[in-house]
């Protein structure tokens, strides 16, 4: 990762995995929606053979809507973690891939905590507390569109729009 993106990641070892998920798409949960994911770089990894299922693989919004990328098992990718994407769906099967966030021990994302320290203010149901933290992280960076979205949905809450 520090040769595909070395004005982020100035050296391996300050790589920490902030969490990692196995999921699993199916007729039942057959997508994601389009998103960003929480970390400063993020890691899909196919663990499930093309041929066990039909559909599935991952839509990137920048690359347009006729393009979705495929892998099989044990391909995988690194993005940036602002880079909108989807799991595109599956209609037949199981396809089960690792999902990885990845954040850096000597970079601190201020917005990121932020807004996780709002959300969890939410949680607890402290709305002013959260609210305030969302104001600050978009004060930071007024495009964090997770941000935009919690503060929004508090407001809709309290109806003060």
């Amino acid at each position: 990762l520090h040769h595909l993106f070395p004005e982020i990641v100035r050296s391996p070892s300050v790589l920490r995995a902030h969490s990692v998920s196995l999921l699993k798409y199916n007729h039942t949960h057959p997508r994601t929606d389009v998103h960003i994911d929480n970390g400063i770089l993020a890691m899909t990894l196919a663990m499930t053979p093309q041929s066990e299922y039909t559909g599935g693989g991952t839509f990137y919004e920048h690359m347009g809507a006729g393009n979705v990328l495929q892998m099989d098992v044990g391909h995988g990718t690194f993005r940036p973690g602002s880079v909108r994407h989807g799991g595109h769906r599956v209609t037949a099967g199981d396809r089960y891939i690792l999902g990885a966030f990845l954040l850096l021990e000597d970079h601190v994302e201020h917005v990121r905590r932020l807004k996780n320290r709002g959300a969890e203010l939410r949680t607890k149901g402290d709305l002013e507390g959260a609210t305030n933290h969302f104001e600050w992280a978009l004060a930071l960076n007024p495009r964090c569109t997770t941000c935009l979205k919690d503060w929004a949905e508090i407001l809709l809450a309290q109806q003060d729009f």
